[in-house]
């Protein structure tokens, strides 16, 4: 990929690696970092002398460094359960929030927040985000598919689970 002069990714260089990403709300952003060097160098090999001494200390490189947690289990996806962060272009006229509300009720998802947007007055659609309370993902993603079939939803833009630490 040709990278024009002018543009900031052009400007790193040395022991500099750049990232740069752009998303709906946050525009392009740039991440930057040493990714060699020798800061980044000399941090790689402490670490690495750290492990090499815990191994000679702990008995060698049979020392676990990991260990699964034995009470949890790996739950199927559509048994996942967590809040759902939507965001939906709708046609800005009356009754399209109580629709996509009865959708997500219908698959016995509660709604825990919803805001709507100021309306596009030329396209005559308006921008709601959702958040939901705690949800199973297979009722998730059956209420997608009857929200999609809404004529009034224009776009669903988004569609993220919210993980609770």
């Amino acid at each position: 990929v040709f990278i024009p002069k002018e543009n900031i990714l052009a400007k790193v260089d040395g022991v500099y690696n750049a990232v740069m990403a752009q998303g709906d709300l946050v525009g392009r952003v740039m991440f930057m970092g040493e990714g060699a060097g020798p800061d980044a160098t000399s941090s790689a090999v402490v670490a690495d002398v750290m492990a090499a001494a815990g191994d000679i200390v702990f008995g060698g490189a049979a020392r676990e460094r990991w260990k699964m947690e034995d009470s949890l289990s790996i739950k199927p996806m559509p048994q996942v359960e967590t809040r759902y962060y939507f965001r939906l272009n709708i046609a800005d006229k009356p009754g399209v929030l109580a629709e996509v509300s009865r959708a997500l009720g219908t698959m016995n998802i509660s709604i825990s927040a919803a805001i709507q947007k100021v309306a596009d007055k030329t396209s005559q659609t308006a921008e709601i985000v959702i958040m939901t309370h705690p949800a199973k993902e297979e009722a998730v993603r059956q209420a997608i598919l009857e929200i999609e079939k809404l004529e009034e939803v224009k776009e669903l833009n988004n569609c993220v689970r919210v993980e609770e630490i």
